[in-house]
């Protein structure tokens, strides 16, 4: 009891320390933003990836802290792991956030190219073709082409500003777009037949994809329900037979096995994902 009183409260003093660092920072933050506005600071580069401000970081040290010592005091040793799993799943949800960011972004880059073709074709400069499509594309398209167009409005080159947007997306036909940008402006040559046989490369390779998805498919059904069975198998011998697992978590040995048990299922897991989810390179 003296223990779990412990934990509460170093639960609490974690969570007041975070909440006055967190209004501490958002304060800085705000000054800080207002001087970057009046032009006193630079402004740093966007990113598309899912950051944590620092406000944000405190509160999950502080959230692990208390994770942490709760497991220690109820699991033992073992049960200090529980202090990496707000900072596991924060993890993993960026880079989910990112994957699925990188995947709308392969697929309405190609529509958006071709339209921005069909503005060339009628007469229409680069820059008014990008601004045409931002107006109507969807995200993150309509972002980076906002971004490329405001940035050409203040004085940049085309071809540096969507070099750059291709640098902070990771995208490779961005790229490709952004070098023969460049070209044309520097050597000339004919912009739509170019953007043209990106646009064909980008449409083929989105083929491809949805074949492998199709292809692979049992691959990641299958590594869903090897994942779900021994959860779900637990829970059922639990209904059916109450304190059949217990010593799981009451038994020393059994805490070993179920911290091992729970690692050695996400280590596989991870494994048959990657094996279902081929990197496609053009």
């Amino acid at each position: 009891m003296i223990e779990l009183l412990g934990v509460i409260l170093i639960g609490l003093a974690a969570a007041v320390m975070a909440i006055h660092f967190r209004g501490r920072l958002e304060r800085h933050r705000i000054a800080r933003r207002a001087r970057q506005q009046i032009g006193l600071l630079e402004a740093p580069e966007r990113d598309p990836g899912s950051r944590l401000r620092s406000s944000d970081q405190l509160g999950l040290i502080a959230l692990s802290i208390a994770l942490g010592a709760l497991g220690f005091v109820i699991l033992g040793p073992l049960g200090g792991v529980l202090a990496v799993a707000p900072i596991g799943l924060t993890m993993a949800r960026d880079r989910r956030a990112q994957r699925v960011r990188a995947k709308a972004l392969a697929v309405e880059l190609g529509p958006a190219l071709q339209l921005v073709v069909d503005n060339l074709r009628v007469g229409r400069d680069l820059v008014s073709a990008f601004s045409e499509v931002a107006s109507a594309a969807a995200p993150p398209i309509d972002e980076i082409f906002t971004t490329v167009v405001a940035e050409t409005q203040l004085g940049g080159r085309v071809d540096l500003i969507v070099a750059r947007e291709a640098q902070r997306e990771g995208d490779r036909h961005l790229k490709v777009v952004a070098s023969a940008i460049g070209l044309h402006a520097e050597h000339g040559g004919n912009l739509v037949e170019i953007l043209t046989g990106v646009v064909e490369t980008i449409e083929e390779e989105d083929r491809l994809r949805r074949n492998i998805a199709s292809l692979t498919a049992d691959g990641r059904l299958s590594s869903s329900v090897l994942l779900a069975l021994p959860v779900l198998t637990l829970a059922a011998v639990s209904v059916l037979s109450p304190g059949y697992a217990s010593p799981l978590l009451s038994d020393p040995l059994g805490r070993v096995m179920s911290v091992s048990g729970v690692v050695l299922g996400a280590v596989g897991w991870a494994w048959l994902r990657r094996l279902a989810n081929p990197d496609i390179i053009g």
